[in-house]
């Protein structure tokens, strides 16, 4: 008794690790025009294209999208890179991406990299802007808080019990906002 085994099932059981996958072929349904157009040209076009293009377009008919800049940066906000707009408009389309659209995914993508989340910082208020001045410059709290304006500092969460640390050894307790 004997059973074959395919490449695939070779590869699933570690007997095999040079299975080859054809790339998924795309046949172009898209025309990607100078003015930030997008096309579709020829057959219906499927729903997962129309879904991408919903993502990071604006609508202009059944078969047209613009490509809109504030979209392409919601798209990113919704887990789509620039490099991934980039490939899905250069398998779908029948020729080269123009180059107004080239530069326009190019400033979203340098754009996006300029501003970036360091996550969630605990505002604190001080009474007076020498107390600010003194936890901001003070080698115990300074490493732990960065000044914003004359009476406020930024505490990433991350350093916050540190900070606290700090503040208890400087005599001062952090007290919370709703502590008369």
């Amino acid at each position: 008794m004997s059973i074959r085994i395919t490449p695939l099932g070779a590869s699933a059981l570690g007997i095999a690790t040079d299975i080859e996958v054809p790339a998924p072929v795309t046949t172009p349904v898209l025309q990607v025009l100078p003015d930030l157009q997008v096309v579709a040209v020829g057959v219906e076009v499927d729903r997962s294209v129309r879904m991408a293009l919903d993502a990071f377009g604006v609508p202009v008919s059944d078969v047209v999208w613009r490509i809109d800049h504030a979209k392409l940066l919601a798209a990113g906000d919704q887990g789509w890179s620039i490099e991934q707009i980039r490939t899905f408009l250069t398998a779908h389309s029948v020729g080269a991406l123009p180059e107004t659209v080239s530069r326009l995914l190019q400033d979203v993508a340098e754009r996006s990299g300029q501003v970036v989340d360091r996550g969630l910082v605990r505002l604190v208020e001080c009474q007076d802007p020498a107390l600010a001045a003194l936890f901001a410059k003070d080698r115990r709290t300074a490493r732990y808080c960065t000044a914003a304006g004359d009476r406020h500092l930024v505490v990433p969460t991350s350093s916050e019990a540190a900070f606290r640390r700090g503040l208890r050894d400087l005599g001062y307790r952090l007290a919370s906002s709703d502590e008369p």
